[in-house]
């Protein structure tokens, strides 16, 4: 699930990015398309923290920055979905492998006695 909505963030996030004109440092929300800008960028920060806090900050600016501008481009878009798809099911994977043995451990102990006594 939250592969998903971390997709479809970088998917609109790319979109809206692609569409811009070159981008200027801003320090207040003067319009709405300031507004709405801001509001983008803290929604994907959001789900960075929520779902990927271990990316380095510094590469996703650069690759956005690249998305941006389509320069400097260090993957093509086919390889860029295949890259995160491949990473984000190694990690639900994992998450997947440590629930279950959590799961067997907690089952032992509740269970455990009555295994022997069977």
């Amino acid at each position: 699930m939250k592969l998903g909505k971390f997709l479809g963030v970088v998917i609109i996030a790319s979109i809206v990015f692609s569409c811009g004109e070159k981008h200027a440092t801003k320090k207040s929300l003067e319009t709405e398309l300031d507004s709405v800008s801001y509001a983008i960028g803290l929604n994907m920060g959001s789900q960075m923290r929520n779902g990927f806090e271990e990316a380095d900050i510094d590469v996703f600016m650069q690759g956005l920055r690249s998305g941006v501008d389509s320069t400097g481009l260090l993957l093509d878009q086919e390889s860029a979905q295949r890259v995160v798809q491949g990473y984000f099911q190694k990690k639900q994977q994992e998450q997947m492998k440590k629930q279950q043995e959590e799961a067997a451990k907690k089952a032992e102990e509740t269970y455990g006695a009555v295994k022997e006594e069977g």
